[in-house]
Order: structure tokens, then sequence, then C-alpha cells
């Protein structure tokens, strides 16, 4: 791998890591529900396991995915 090829993939692993802390930000703050965070793994924005770290970090009980 050349420079510029590891270093795009550790800075969109990072802006990956950044946008997590955001959804989870929002979520805490509701911000965003279960459904709309949900949402975002049909977008691709968070796995299935990321929206369960996210959601699993509440008092609420966490909906499963369907699908």
């Amino acid at each position: 791998p050349t420079y510029y090829s590891t270093y795009w993939n550790n800075s969109r692993w990072r802006r990956q890591q950044i946008m997590f802390e955001i959804y989870k930000f929002e979520f805490d703050n509701d911000f965003i529900n279960q459904d709309e965070l949900r949402s975002y793994i049909d977008m691709g924005l968070i796995t299935q396991a990321e929206y369960q770290e996210i959601v699993g970090g509440t008092n609420e009980e966490a909906k499963p995915v369907e699908g």
C-alpha cells in the first residue's frame, strides 16, 4: 500500500468513529429515537453492532432489528 491509500483508510476510519460518537450523542440526548437510528443501518451509516452498542448503553430496552 502507498502512503496515500494508508492515509485515506485511516482518515475514513476516523470519520466513521466521529460519526458514531455523534449518533450516540444524538440518541442519548433524545435528538433521534431507536426507529431513526435503526434506519441508519439500512442507509449504511452504522452497522448492526454499532446500533446495538448505542442503544444498549441506555436504560430503555433495545428493540431488535428486523430484516
